[in-house]
């Protein structure tokens, strides 16, 4: 007998004796070879519709779950068993033993991995017990320990309590997190519960947020989404283990990003079900954090976060962070809840917001910068300018220009523009024009032939072309 997958042999016996007799299997030598490293042997016999005594010896290597999933290619380690069952075919007596014996696994989606994981767990026909399981997770340690009573072959109720020191929770390209913890579930299939308590010892928020005009739509307008409760009444298993874990901190919880850095000391309890878990309390903001808005850098001089909606958990901000730009002091808040904030913006002196928001990204009042034209287009614009200077800093492209304008119709376009420097006299530009009616490609050359006096050649996907000479002249 062989099995064999991608040239490997998996399993494998050259030793068999099974008879078959008056409605009788007799196993009197089955043994397997599993990947040359580990062993199967079975034994016994099994008499239909009466008894049966079966014995199933064996350790399988931990390495076999890599021909059947990519994420075990790097798991090592051996499981090794040793059960017994007899008595009547219907409802026979269980004695087992299983043993994890230095298992590592990788966990792919996070990056870290499972170290030296060791276990011993004992099966009889009332009882499922943990007597030991501890290993670690990166340079944290954890343990695991309890039991479960059984009836009928499922669990009647059970024990459990998890332990860990300096136990990391990572999010990739999001958060670092390191946390003692000590949890204990009891209960049985209809009613549990997990209560503890949770230590952070210290952890980051790193994540980037990408800029959305919605922020600075919220300091005119306030568009709220309506949130409907969901009107079906399907349980699941999750909602029959309910929580009480208290969130203690040991060092503040950093956010530190693209628009913010601070330090948070969390007070919170975690309540509501498994499904539905509802956070209560307050995470303060430390002073002297950094928010950052429209790149310019504001200083928190007072900011909490409360959990106070037993419904949802959707906390209250509120965030107050101040900067100074040349004779104005700017307040900027935050306030309202999490998935809806609210920006207020005020200045000393009095400034209207659209001018405050021309003083942070240009250092000068909108008022005095029109030249005609709407103030809407000139925060567009500014805007426009502002992401320009991102993409050309993180794509390396010489230009990168983006431009907003509106047509006699009030409809709206968009021009962008990339162009790269070919040699000290050449420039190669290319452009896309968007707008509600059409799409307009254009490729342009400008050849300066002096500093003063500029040739360029354009032409577009339309079939358009054209020829300028352009002569260039400052006067003072």
């Amino acid at each position: 007998i062989e099995i064999d997958k991608d040239k490997d042999v998996l399993l494998k016996s050259n030793e068999f004796d099974l008879s078959y007799k008056n409605k009788t299997l007799e196993v009197n030598q089955l043994n397997f070879d599993i990947l040359d490293k580990g062993k199967l042997k079975v034994n016994g016999f099994a008499k239909i519709d009466e008894n049966m005594d079966i014995k199933v010896v064996g350790n399988l290597p931990v390495e076999i779950g890599s021909y059947f999933s990519p994420m075990l290619i790097e798991a090592n380690g051996d499981i090794i068993f040793n059960i017994d069952s007899k008595g009547p075919i219907k409802s026979p007596t269980l004695n087992s033993n299983i043993t994890f014996k230095d298992i590592n696994l990788p966990l792919v989606t996070t990056g870290q991995k499972l170290n030296n994981v060791n276990a011993e767990f004992s099966i009889t026909q009332n009882l499922f017990e943990i007597d030991t399981f501890y290993g670690s997770l990166d340079e944290g340690n954890f343990d695991i320990h309890g039991k479960a009573n059984l009836k009928n072959r499922e669990i009647e109720k059970w024990n459990l309590t998890f332990d860990a020191q300096n136990l990391p929770l990572i999010l990739p390209e999001r958060m670092v997190s390191y946390f003692n913890v000590n949890l204990n579930s009891k209960g049985n299939i209809d009613k549990s519960r997990l209560a503890g308590e949770i230590e952070l010892l210290e952890g980051s928020w790193y994540e980037d947020i990408t800029f959305s005009l919605d922020m600075l739509n919220s300091l005119n307008k306030r568009k709220r989404t309506e949130i409907k409760e969901s009107t079906l009444n399907e349980r699941g298993p999750l909602d029959d283990i309910s929580l009480n874990i208290y969130v203690k901190r040991r060092s503040p919880f950093v956010v530190e990003n693209n628009m913010a850095f601070f330090s948070l000391t969390p007070d919170i309890q975690v309540r509501g079900t498994a499904s539905k878990p509802i956070l209560d309390g307050r995470a303060q903001i430390e002073d002297d954090g950094i928010i950052k808005f429209l790149s310019r850098e504001f200083t928190i001089t007072q900011g909490t976060i409360d959990f106070v909606d037993l419904q949802k958990t959707d906390p209250e901000l509120n965030i107050e962070a101040t900067t100074t730009i040349k004779q104005w002091e700017i307040t900027l808040k935050i306030s309202e809840n999490a998935s809806d904030p609210n920006f207020e913006l005020s200045s000393v002196p009095y400034e209207e917001d659209n001018d405050i928001i021309s003083i942070i990204l240009t250092g000068t009042k909108m008022t005095d910068q029109s030249d005609g034209a709407s103030q809407d287009e000139i925060l567009k614009n500014m805007l426009l300018g502002m992401a320009s200077s991102k993409l050309q800093q993180s794509t390396g492209f010489d230009v990168i220009e983006m431009e907003m304008a509106a047509d006699e119709n009030n409809s709206n376009s968009i021009t962008v523009t990339i162009g790269e420097e070919l040699s000290r006299r050449l420039m190669a530009y290319y452009s896309i024009e968007s707008s509600a009616e059409e799409m307009t490609q254009k490729a342009t050359g400008e050849y300066k032939i002096l500093d003063e006096l500029n040739f360029n050649g354009y032409q577009t996907d339309k079939g358009e072309y054209g020829l300028e000479l352009e002569y260039e002249r400052e006067f003072r």
